[in-house]
C-alpha cells in the first residue's frame, strides 16, 4: 500500500505521527542508497482541479517538505474515455520540476503508460478532448 497507512503510533498527533514517518522513510532510503516511492492522497479542494500541485496534499504539507520529487497524476472524467492522464512534477530537488507529462494508457493490458510527451500548457488541449472549460 503507501505510507499514509503505515501505523504512526500516537495517532492523537496524526499529523506529527506523519510528517515523522515520511523523514524516517526517507532517511532508511538514504543509508541504504535506495529509491523509495509512495502515494498519497490530495485533499478535498485537489478533487475539484485539473492539475493537483502539492499544496493539494492531504492531511500533512511535511510531507512534500520532506520528498526529493513530488509526482502527481491527474485525469479528468474526459482524459480516462479516452486513456489519457497526466504526470505533473510538482517538485523536484535539485532537478526540474513545473512541468507536464502527457501519457496514453490501456489498463485492459496492463500497461500505466504506452506513450509519453512532455505537454505545453495549451488551452487547445481541453478543446480537443471535449472538456468543458469549466470542470
Amino acid at each position: 500500500d503507501y505510507a499514509d497507512l503505515m501505523s504512526v503510533g500516537n495517532t492523537e498527533k496524526l499529523r506529527e505521527s506523519l510528517g515523522r514517518l515520511y523523514v524516517d522513510l526517507r532517511g532508511l532510503a538514504v543509508k541504504r542508497n535506495l529509491a523509495l516511492a509512495t502515494a498519497t492522497q490530495s485533499n478535498r479542494a485537489g478533487e475539484k482541479v485539473r492539475k493537483i500541485t502539492g499544496g493539494n496534499v492531504s492531511e500533512d504539507f511535511s510531507k512534500i517538505a520532506t520528498a526529493d520529487a513530488i509526482i502527481t497524476y491527474n485525469q479528468t472524467k474526459a482524459e480516462k474515455a479516452l486513456g489519457l492522464a497526466r504526470l505533473y512534477v510538482s517538485g523536484g530537488r535539485g532537478d526540474e520540476d513545473k512541468f507536464t507529462v502527457l501519457i496514453s494508457q490501456n489498463y485492459a493490458m496492463g500497461q500505466f503508460v504506452r506513450e509519453s510527451v512532455i505537454m505545453a500548457d495549451n488551452e487547445d488541449y481541453w478543446e480537443l478532448i471535449g472538456e468543458q472549460a469549466d470542470e
